[in-house]
């Protein structure tokens, strides 16, 4: 949270765009993680190229080991930062032990097919948010109260008719 405060203040005053450096293994590590933790699919579709407009990840879709292979074969130096070996935190026992263990026992391609699974998600998300923003528009009433404060009501009619996955989407963004 802290980093993106600050790039999102970066962002407001010095550039209208930060690009970041995850790539598609992190995106698997961050996939497996929200899985881990119990994500809907909205989670499940894993990060985005573009966050609030704002962050970009252009390297979202290449491999770690394609970027290491261009940076090695072009002769770039780069840094590692070394805490990203150090298992206290999960991410990195995900991608240090659990991952290599998947690939290992169950799926060599896992890393490219959460990838792929994710990629899937944040399709159909997308045309689930299309149907919610119209079920939102037609179960529910917003409007202020006597102190200006906002108040969001349901109109069960038309709630209660909803497909549940929708329900939960509407009632989310309620």
């Amino acid at each position: 949270k802290l980093r993106y405060d600050f790039f999102a203040e970066a962002a407001h005053s010095q550039a209208e765009k930060i690009a970041v450096a995850h790539n598609a293994d992190d995106q698997a590590e961050e996939v497996l993680l929200r899985l881990v933790r119990g994500a809907g699919s909205k989670g499940l579709a894993g990060m985005a190229m573009i966050r609030d407009n704002r962050i970009i990840r252009p390297l979202l879709d290449i491999p770690g080991t394609a970027i290491m292979q261009y940076l090695h074969d072009k002769n770039i130096p780069y840094m590692l930062d070394s805490s990203n070996m150090d298992r206290r935190y999960r991410r990195n026992r995900v991608r240090l032990d659990l991952l290599p263990q998947l690939a290992a026992d169950f799926n060599p391609r896992i890393k490219q097919t959460l990838c792929q699974t994710a990629a899937i998600l944040r399709d159909e998300n997308e045309v689930l948010e299309h149907i919610s923003d119209q079920a939102y528009e037609e179960a529910v009433i917003e409007s202020r109260d006597a102190a200006g404060e906002l108040v969001v009501s349901i109109a069960l009619p038309h709630f209660t008719r909803l497909e549940t996955a929708i329900k939960r989407r509407v009632l989310e963004r309620a």
